[in-house]
């Protein structure tokens, strides 16, 4: 090589590579590109930045105009952004311009003398009636568009305009069936994006009739046009460049920029020590201080696209990190995985996704990963520690003032699932230990007077103050929410839960909804994010219409029937987004109104009467016992609202507002009576061997002993009490409150209490605390017995 041509080579670190330059490593993608276009096919180059895009279509562009190829390329940065007619029109503009030479009209007075028509109307116009009738017959053209990923920054989420563009451009092809002038016309797309990034309607797509064209990195066998600049400069540039490429893997900014480094470099990298003497220019002029030595933002612009939505940000360096602690991961085709390859960072080979090259893998460690999430997230240190403990180290987890600064940082982003589990454990593991905080105090101190006053102020310690109910000595919390009390189930812990309820009080109820929809991911068995997740997009769609919901009040026990609340709610959960996903009736959604009774007759009478006075509300779902359904039941029928029970049984309950979808006492009655005259074979003429406990204080269990009674005889015995059906039909029959009630001794109470306390379900022999012992000792021994309790 002469001196002249060795001294000609010039390393562009950046920007495009003019056509001429003796350092352009051709690639396969070269001579790919080239001959897809000579064959009039639609391409598409869709890459990382930096990766040798702008130079490859310079490259083709001169490589076809050599062959009369008539080639008009362009940025979509020269266009900028507008409404929809001010794009159009400068894209139209642009275009005219590279065919300048053969076009000459005023674009500006064509485009208004076709108004009528729509903007992308109007490109297609002007090129079939202009542009292709300018170009001689035996011309073919090629129309390059760089930067193409800049249309996802046009338009709205409402109006992406732009997927009218890639119609436009399939339209062409489907044009040459009938059109031939159209087969002398072709496209090819560059940019960083994936083509499901490019347009939102999948149906439409072009990418589905162009051709991919992969761009990879530099091999061994493409770089010889870089070793001639290292001849001269480095005693074996072939061993040199094997090292380049060990470091780079290929990447042409970087393959450009470390040979530039080498040959500027004071010292000599001489035979038997590149690996040593390349490394070191690699740590000192590209590592070491990275952010200070990217003066061309290489590595910024990776930082910055992996970092600049915060939201997804905390995704792509999770699984970055995998990919970097396994050295490669099985692909998936995640979006994810796309942002990742689409930065650079990393690169598919086959089925396996890894780092692009050992320069990557050194700057974007491991400590560059906690650093940024340290500052996209303040507690990510402990949450990685956290699960590296299997979830085991309650020590990881937050307390305290940094658990109040980490739920308050929370609100309105968009979290992982480990985020959203690694928040409630924490929530959780706080009010655990507040539990057992008390929970040993009060077992300490649990003795004689002392023991039950702190009992006593316990068991109300969740109901707030104005909430509380004394007259039957119970607790039963005031709750009537459609989505503004976060916590109906005091077990459970749910961070976007009550930060959704937060919104939901402001009347933010689209930022509610996604609350209550990632809280729903959270504690797929909790119906109530469900329900609040359908309150919220009907109270949203009701302001976006302008017109009323619909609204129905479901009440349950939550206070005393913990189990059957929630086993109703998933019920109407289920039905609610049923109806909601069908498009409501008319047009409008149904909202839930969550209400309270504990199951107390007295506070159900309470909440009835709250209810009616709500005129919005057009039906009611529950209540639970039938002894509560009956006490709120007329309360309904004055303001004439339907009630429907989903548990109440008790015959004794009817009228023209009360429906239930079980079977009431009457049916159930005559299956018991059934079963024990045919099974057991007792009759009125054996009445003596069965013998019946219930409790005749409350409703449902003295309707189905009624109704149980009437089975055994043939007579019409309509208006008798239990009491007559029972001396009627010689039947023993025993109350629970003729019994004496077991006493309670100070361990009782002790035991008692402390399940209570703990809030462990410990269940007694009956529901009146009745002395089983001397129910059987009351018992004849070939009596049969039959134990009715008092609540259905």
């Amino acid at each position: 090589m002469s001196e002249e041509i060795r001294l000609s080579y010039q390393y562009q670190v950046g920007g495009n590579l003019p056509p001429d330059a003796l350092t352009y490593a051709t690639r396969e993608a070269d001579d790919q590109l080239y001959e897809t276009l000579k064959a009039g096919k639609f391409c598409y180059v869709l890459n990382s930045r930096q990766m040798g895009k702008s130079s490859l279509w310079v490259r083709t562009k001169q490589r076809l105009e050599a062959e009369n190829f008539i080639c008009v390329g362009f940025e979509l940065t020269i266009i900028g952004t507008g409404s929809r007619d001010e794009w159009y029109y400068s894209f139209a503009n642009r275009l005219l311009k590279g065919f300048s030479s053969r076009i000459k009209i005023n674009l500006r007075s064509w485009w208004s003398e076709h108004i009528g028509l729509t903007a992308v109307g109007r490109l297609d116009a002007l090129v079939e009636e202009v542009i292709l009738t300018a170009i001689p017959s035996e011309t073919k053209a090629v129309i390059f568009i760089d930067e193409i990923d800049l249309v996802r920054k046009l338009g709205s989420k409402e109006d992406r305009f732009t997927d009218d563009f890639f119609v436009w451009i399939r339209a062409c092809y489907n044009k040459r069936s009938d059109n031939a002038n159209y087969n002398r016309l072709t496209f090819c797309l560059l940019g960083v994006a994936t083509p499901s990034d490019l347009i939102e309607d999948k149906s439409v797509t072009p990418f589905n009739i162009g051709q991919a064209i992969a761009l990879k990195g530099f091999t061994v066998s493409e770089v010889k046009p870089l070793m001639g600049g290292l001849t001269g400069n480095v005693d074996n540039p072939s061993a040199v460049m094997t090292q380049v490429l060990d470091w780079t893997g290929g990447q042409p900014f970087l393959t450009q920029r470390l040979c530039y480094l080498i040959v500027n470099n004071s010292q000599r990298i001489t035979a038997g020590k590149e690996k040593e003497l390349v490394a070191q220019v690699v740590q000192s002029f590209i590592i070491d201080n990275w952010k200070t030595q990217d003066e061309q933002s290489h590595l910024k612009t990776i930082s910055d696209r992996l970092l600049n939505d915060e939201q997804r940000a905390v995704y792509l360096l999770d699984l970055y990190r995998q990919v970097l602690q396994k050295s490669e991961i099985e692909v998936s085709e995640s979006s994810e995985e796309r942002e990742l390859q689409l930065s650079g960072l990393v690169v598919k080979e086959g089925s396996k996704l890894g780092v692009y090259n050992p320069i990557y893998a050194a700057i974007f460690n491991e400590s560059w990963i906690d650093h940024e999430l340290k500052k996209l997230r303040p507690y990510a240190l402990l949450m990685k520690a956290w699960f590296a403990s299997n979830c085991q180290d309650t020590s990881k987890l937050l307390r305290g003032s940094d658990l109040k600064e980490a739920l308050e940082w929370s609100k309105d982003k968009h979290l992982s699932s480990k985020d959203h589990k690694y928040l409630n454990a924490s929530q959780q593991s706080l009010n655990n230990r507040r539990l057992k905080t008390v929970f040993f105090t009060a077992v300490g101190l649990l003795s004689g007077i002392i023991g039950s006053w702190l009992w006593y102020n316990y068991r109300y310690a969740f109901c707030p103050i104005g909430e509380r109910v004394w007259a039957t000595n119970d607790c039963v919390r005031s709750i009537m929410s459609s989505g503004e009390k976060p916590r109906l189930f005091l077990g459970r812990t749910n961070v976007d839960l009550e930060e959704g309820t937060k919104n939901f009080q402001k009347g933010e109820y689209e930022k509610a909804k996604k609350r209550f929809e990632q809280a729903k991911s959270v504690d797929p068995s909790d119906p109530v994010p469900s329900i609040y997740s359908n309150n919220a997009q009907a109270r949203l769609q009701s302001q976006q219409k302008g017109q009323p919901l619909w609204k129905l009040a479901v009440v349950v026990g939550i206070d005393s029937f913990e189990d059957t609340a929630r086993e109703v709610l998933r019920g109407v959960a289920d039905s609610q987004d049923k109806f909601n996903k069908a498009g409501g009736k008319d047009g409008r959604l149904l909202e839930i109104v969550i209400v309270n009774d504990g199951n107390k007759p007295e506070f159900s009478r309470k909440v009835a009467e709250g209810l009616v006075n709500h005129q919005d509300i057009l039906g009611i779902i529950g209540h639970t016992a039938s002894e509560s359904s009956d006490k709120a039941l007329p309360i309904y029928e004055k303001r004439n609202l339907a009630m429907l029970s989903p548990t109440s049984s008790s015959s004794e309950l009817n009228g023209k507002v009360f429906f239930r979808p079980i079977q009431s006492t009457t049916e159930a009655a005559k299956v018991y009576a059934d079963y024990i005259k045919n099974n057991l074979s007792l009759n009125t003429e054996n009445t003596d061997k069965l013998r019946i406990f219930y409790d005749k204080n409350k409703l449902y269990s003295n309707s189905l002993t009624k109704n149980f009674l009437k089975n055994f005889t043939p007579e019409k015995k309509e208006n008798l009490s239990a009491e007559e059906l029972c001396r009627f039909t010689k039947i023993t029959c025993s109350n629970f409150s003729d019994f004496k009630q077991r006493p309670e001794t100070f361990l009782d109470i002790i035991n008692k209490r402390l399940c209570l306390f703990a809030r462990i379900n410990c269940s007694d022999f009956s529901d009146s605390l009745l002395d089983i012992k001397t129910v059987l000792t009351e018992t004849k021994k070939d009596q049969v017995i039959f134990l009715i309790p008092s609540l259905d």
